[in-house]
This record gives structure tokens, C-alpha cells and sequence, in this order.
């Protein structure tokens, strides 16, 4: 790898095991902002990985201005379990313990580690995901808005440069209350920041990583780090979103498909029991269009089955 190529395999000790996560820095020719480009936050979102990878070898230093940073697969625990949003080694959501404890639990150092390593000195961040295993979704940016009007501004644009269908404001974060998001972490942080979604069930789809490539290059454009102007096929949808989620265990029956447009008191999912009889049918509280549908049969008490965006 060419000495404007940093490579290498980050570690620290933990009380509950050594963490360890790839990052690779591209310092390019003239000055510049840092971009910080993460992936895998959630193990096993593999479009946002494969295009942080793919990153390495398609960004020439020579047409670089500032500093590209790349941490491919951040969980590498759940990566290599293929476990679903959370770390294996404590079940939490690493997305909502930012920006971390260097003496929590494995889940909040991990996020210390790569918030003092790869975030807190960047001048923006992008958070690339791919749609978990249990969930489809509609590609879409989630952004949120800040006290501060500079970060808040450049999020937006940084958003709507990125190219996706959807750019959403959420209302709430469901097992938010340990911590922030990675991009939200930033904000607050005062570093414009937003998380990107493309993909969904666990697939790896060489397309859906090509959006995500595409997405990073139009900002590193929009930034003045690469020359040429970001190419956008039609404006964002700007919305809010929300998360519905589930009161009984069991066996879940989403009615509803992406893109759908659904109406306040819809019926829009049947919980059955163990048994197969009907325990609960759910139906829309507002109306509103699916982003995210859970695609897995099992249903967790208080488990979100929708992300939706809310119509204007």
C-alpha cells in the first residue's frame, strides 16, 4: 500500500476482551477537511462495508485534497458472529451508546474507542449502514437538528448531496437511553454528520454498495476533497420518521410492504402466539408512508416492526 495509505488494525484491552477495528487513512495531496467513513457499526450490514473496502483502493491520493479516513467494519465482534445490531459480547446496540465510557461495559468502551480514535478530531463524518438482518428498507439518510446552525446546515447538504430518496428527522430512538447514535454523538459533538441506510437482510447487494460509493464520493465532491460536482438523480424527500413497534411476543405478520402509503387506523400486522392463535392485530396510529418493514418472523416485546416516514 502506497505510504499515503495508512493501514492498520486498532486495539486496546477491555476487561471482557481485546477490541480491535480496521481503519485506514488516505491523506491526499493538498489540504483539506477529514472525512471520517465508518461501516459496520451493526455487524452485519454488509453494503456499507463492502463499499468502505471497495473505498480503499477507488480514492487516488493524487486527486485528494484533505484526509479521507476509512474504518470499514467497526463491530468487528458482531461481524464475525453475524449477530444482529447488537455486540455479542454484552447484547447492546453499539448505535446507541456513543460517544462511549472507556470503563463501561464492552459495548460503551468500544464506542470510547472509536470516538477518540476515528471521530472526535474529523471535520465530518459519514455512518454507512445496510439494513439489518430482520428488516427491508427504503434507502434513505437520517439526519437531526442541532443548537448549532453551522452543523445543523451542513448536515442537510451533506444529506441531500448524498443522493438517496429519503433525508429523515427522527422522532425518537428506540434503546436510546443509554446513549446517542454515532452521527447524533457528533452533532452534539459539533461535527455534521450523517448516517446513511441501503440495503437490508443481511445481503450483501454489489449495487446497493455502489450507492453507498457513490453517496461518499458526491460529498467528498460537495466538500471540494475530489473535483467535479455531486451527480443527484432527484431531490430528497425531507421528512420526519418514527419508529412502531410491538407489545406481545410471538409470531409477527406484517401486512404492509415497502413504500406503502398507509392510512391512521389502518390494520397493518397480526401477532400470533406459540399456538398460531391470533393475540394481537396492530393498526397505524397516523398516516404515513413504510421505510422499514421487519421481514423475520420472530416478534420481541416493545420490538419495532415499522420505521415509517410521516407525510407533510
Amino acid at each position: 500500500m502506497a505510504e499515503n495509505k495508512q493501514m492498520k488494525m486498532m486495539e486496546r484491552e477491555h476487561k471482557d476482551g481485546s477490541m480491535r477495528f480496521p481503519m485506514v487513512e488516505i491523506e491526499g495531496a493538498s489540504s483539506g477537511p477529514i472525512l471520517t467513513v465508518t461501516a459496520g457499526v451493526h455487524g452485519s450490514e454488509y453494503n456499507g462495508i463492502d463499499a468502505a473496502v471497495r473505498l480503499i483502493d477507488e480514492v487516488d491520493p493524487k486527486q485528494l485534497s484533505g484526509t479521507l479516513r476509512l474504518v470499514p467494519v467497526a463491530n468487528v465482534p458482531g461481524f464475525l458472529a453475524r449477530s444482529e445490531a447488537v455486540v455479542p459480547m454484552d447484547d447492546r446496540n453499539l448505535n446507541r451508546v456513543f460517544p462511549g465510557d472507556p470503563d463501561g461495559s464492552y459495548s460503551a468502551a468500544l464506542a470510547d474507542f472509536l470516538w477518540t480514535t476515528a471521530v472526535e478530531d474529523c471535520d465530518y463524518l459519514i455512518d454507512m449502514h445496510g439494513g439489518d438482518i430482520f428488516e427491508a428498507l427504503v434507502p434513505y439518510i437520517g439526519v437531526a437538528q442541532v443548537d448549532d446552525e453551522r452543523v445543523t446546515r451542513e448536515t442537510l447538504e451533506m444529506g441531500r448531496v448524498y443522493g438517496l430518496p429519503y433525508i429523515l428527522e427522527p422522532r425518537g430512538l428506540p434503546g436510546a437511553e443509554d446513549g446517542l447514535s454515532l452521527a447524533a454523538a457528533a452533532r452534539e459533538y459539533g461535527i455534521p454528520a450523517i448516517l446513511s441506510e441501503v440495503g437490508g437482510e443481511g445481503v450483501l447487494c454489489p449495487d446497493d454498495a455502489d450507492t453507498h460509493m457513490r453517496g461518499v464520493v458526491n460529498v467528498m465532491r460537495h466538500l471540494d476533497m475530489l473535483s467535479g460536482e455531486p451527480t443527484v438523480d432527484a431531490p430528497a424527500r425531507e421528512l420526519e420518521t418514527d419508529f412502531w413497534t410491538i407489545e406481545r411476543e410471538g409470531l409477527i405478520y406484517p401486512l404492509l410492504e415497502l413504500d406503502d402509503s398507509v392510512e391512521e387506523g389502518q390494520r397493518m400486522a397480526v401477532i400470533k402466539d406459540w399456538f398460531g392463535e391470533t393475540v394481537q392485530e396492530l393498526y397505524a396510529p397516523h398516516d404515513a408512508t413504510i421505510i422499514a418493514v421487519v421481514t423475520t418472523l420472530a416478534a420481541r416485546e416493545g420490538a419495532v416492526i415499522y420505521q415509517v416516514a410521516l407525510d407533510e
